[in-house]
């Protein structure tokens, strides 16, 4: 028996879709600004997912139809910041499905408002 075939994203929103529910549970992560997300997103503090949404989707090759379309519709070329774009779209995504959220709009230093939506430890 096969396995169904994953379609792979040829557009910005395609992305989004593909990744967005990858980021559950990361919602302490959404009271950030957008750039604060994309920077910590791209930082090795994450854990990489830049770089692995970089790797994952092919960005470094540069000639596959999600590149091309970002290149063609955003004028972005540079794969880290067609990640960023991605990275913005599912933030975008976040706060229209989650109106609610606070953003923190005083340009903490993520880590304070990290700390503030930590657990206490025990």
């Amino acid at each position: 028996m096969s396995m169904p075939e994953t379609k792979f994203p040829t557009t910005l929103e395609e992305a989004v879709e593909y990744l967005y529910s990858r980021f559950d549970g990361m919602d302490k992560y959404f009271k950030c600004q957008e750039d604060q997300f994309t920077a910590f997103c791209h930082s090795q503090l994450s854990g990489g997912i830049g770089m692995k949404i970089r790797n994952e989707l092919g960005l470094w090759e540069m000639k596959n139809d999600l590149c091309l379309h970002i290149k063609s519709v955003h004028q972005i070329e540079h794969p880290e910041d067609q990640s960023g774009l991605i990275l913005k779209g599912i933030y975008k995504r976040y706060h229209a499905e989650h109106p609610d959220t606070v953003i923190d709009t005083n340009k903490t230093p993520l880590s304070n408002i990290l700390k503030q939506v930590s657990p206490k430890p025990r």
